[in-house]
């Protein structure tokens, strides 16, 4: 985590025509097993190019989540890129 947030301050902040992207969930699913939870969805970024254009990229995410103490704790977290042939939007 150090690592990320020394990379995102050594960038700065975001310039004029700086490629920018926006994230959505699709396709969520919760199943909860008492003390236990696993999320799993489709994560969309939809990101302009330098040159205006747009790109799509769609990753799997799955996530098991554990309830301590009466609060909700990530304690496994995966996503993996969908291929963009493989990919319906």
């Amino acid at each position: 985590k150090a690592d990320i947030m020394r990379e995102v301050r050594a960038e700065g902040p975001p310039k004029p025509g700086d490629e920018s992207a926006v994230y959505s969930a699709e396709d969520i699913r919760i199943q909860q097993y008492g003390d236990t939870a696993i999320v799993a969805f489709r994560l969309v970024s939809t990101s302009t190019q330098k040159d205006g254009s747009k790109k799509i990229a769609n990753y799997l995410n799955s996530g098991t989540f554990l309830k301590r103490n009466g609060q909700w704790q990530v304690v496994n977290w995966q996503a993996t890129a969908i291929p963009e042939n493989k990919t319906q939007t």
